[in-house]
């Protein structure tokens, strides 16, 4: 326990780690801010933006909570009216509602659009989208105020894209820098010798990663549930992320995804310190670890630019930290989801153990 709590200290106060736990968190807390600013509604002839405007939406979609009906969109039109949408598609005086309307149900006149007028007209549940995926589901569309779940899923990407290159930095020095100090004779011939010194090591770094994910995570949380509320959890992925229609990977309900995304997380994160780990019990100094350690963060994304588009085995990069931790994988690789979180658990665990066996030169039992 002691050598662990002096691991866990040298992580926690290095100055570079301090100072990128805080940029990470104002980086988020920006991206949240500029989201939320970005927020305008148009109801009953009243303009409000930001946090104004999302308390205003949530309070008019109250009324219209629960499986969408025929019923339910033509009371919404009846209360904001085609003017409103009409302006609201040339001037952006629209509201959660209207948008949700024009998004999937309305159409534009063919009669007065060759008189030189636009105005709109309701198709019914059956002929858009949804009514396709109410056919392919056998349920109804279950619609609530889901604005605050996108926000969720970008503020915590980009926690965790700047949390995985802040524990790339921490923790790529864990190995390599006791060989660069000189101080790897030392602790070998140690009283608490070489195996206690690996698992200490390795329990910092883990506590680390567990605490750094926890963070971005409750932290992305706090902040949208506290403006946004926790509304639209039992709405599809698709309707609540980009837009929905009949497949599978669209027609995920949003605690699910939330879920899937924070458990693909979770595990790039654990993958991500094992393969740096074992760079750093390979090098022999901190920039080679850290070099190497973010080149293998990043090549990934050379491979797709060169590609252009992952298919076949190709694929099955996507299992890679800077790809899975991405909540848009959840889209692009469905149907090998369950393949991808294999694939990252099989490396956190291989190279957890190759670390342990090149530096402290033990077999674990």
């Amino acid at each position: 326990m002691r050598l662990y709590k002096m691991e866990l200290y040298k992580l926690c106060h290095k100055k570079f780690f301090i100072w990128g736990f805080a940029v990470m968190a104002a980086a988020m807390l920006y991206i949240f801010y500029m989201q939320l600013m970005n927020e305008a509604s148009w109801i009953d002839g009243l303009g409000y933006t930001g946090y104004s405007a999302v308390q205003a939406d949530r309070r008019i979609t109250e009324e219209f909570k629960g499986v969408m009906t025929d019923e339910k969109v033509q009371r919404i039109v009846e209360k904001y009216g085609y003017e409103q949408f009409l302006y609201g598609k040339l001037y952006g005086e629209t509201n959660f509602l209207s948008e949700f309307i024009l998004d999937y149900l309305a159409v534009v006149s063919e009669k007065d659009l060759e008189k030189g007028k636009i105005t709109y007209v309701t198709k019914s549940l059956d002929e858009s989208d949804l009514g396709k995926v109410t056919a392919m589901t056998g349920k109804g569309i279950v619609f609530e105020y889901y604005k605050g779940w996108q926000v969720f899923v970008n503020v915590s990407m980009v926690g965790l894209l700047m949390g995985s290159i802040l524990l790339i930095f921490d923790i790529s020095s864990m190995f390599s820098g006791e060989k660069q100090s000189k101080m790897l004779p030392l602790l070998f011939t140690s009283a608490e010798g070489a195996k206690k010194d690996v698992y200490a090591k390795l329990a910092a770094a883990f506590t680390i990663v567990i605490s750094l994910w926890l963070f971005i995570m409750l932290f992305a949380l706090l902040m949208c549930g506290s403006v946004y509320g926790l509304d639209g959890l039992n709405c599809y992925d698709g309707l609540a992320l980009s837009h929905l229609w009949p497949e599978p990977s669209r027609i995920i309900p949003m605690y699910k995804f939330i879920l899937i995304q924070s458990a693909l997380s979770f595990l790039s994160l654990h993958s991500l310190c094992a393969v740096t780990l074992f760079i750093s019990a390979c090098c022999k100094n901190n920039f080679n670890s850290v070099t190497i350690a973010l080149a293998y963060f990043g090549l990934p994304v050379l491979v797709l630019a060169i590609s252009g588009e992952l298919t076949g085995i190709l694929e099955y990069i996507y299992a890679a930290p800077v790809f899975i931790i991405l909540y848009m994988i959840i889209f692009k690789g469905y149907n090998i989801l369950g393949q991808l979180s294999l694939i990252s658990a099989a490396v956190f665990v291989i190279f957890a153990c190759a670390a342990c066996l090149k530096y402290g030169r033990v077999i674990l039992k």
